[in-house]
């Protein structure tokens, strides 16, 4: 399915109030990818450990491969640490740009269209009473 939608370019306020709140859905989505598949690889990491702690006398092979989960752990761990800050800066960024966006877009564009919208309109209506008068007057001759 092709959708025809595209980025509002009319006004930078309103792009940046978009943008922003694409930015903050991206990073909730990301966040909550990122933590449900390190819980995930940590309970599988988890289990194997407590298997391999519970033999009383281990070979080379299961040494090697307890030593294996215990580096991937810490290494997981401060994967999930990096992406979390990145995640955050993002999400502060992202939410600033919203606010920032709607607040201007709010207090500085949408009163002057809404003035222009009801000068416009007020114009009409005067044009349609000029014309209906007219109209009436030559009705009349």
């Amino acid at each position: 399915m092709i959708t025809n939608t595209s980025i509002p370019t009319d006004n930078i306020y309103k792009f940046y109030a978009i943008f922003g709140l694409a930015i903050i859905i991206t990073c909730v989505i990301s966040f909550l990818n990122i933590y449900n598949s390190y819980n995930e690889k940590a309970y599988e990491r988890f289990i194997e450990l407590k298997v391999l702690e519970a033999i009383d006398e281990i070979n080379p092979r299961q040494a090697a491969e307890k030593q294996l989960y215990e580096i991937q752990n810490k290494v997981e761990k401060e994967n999930k640490d990096f992406y979390m800050k990145c995640i955050g800066f993002l999400m502060g960024l992202g939410l600033f740009m919203m606010l920032y966006g709607f607040y201007y877009w709010e207090t500085k564009v949408q009163p002057r269209l809404d003035k222009l919208i009801e000068q416009s309109s007020s114009h009409k209506k005067r044009m349609k009473i000029k014309h209906n008068r007219t109209k009436h007057n030559y009705l009349k001759n």
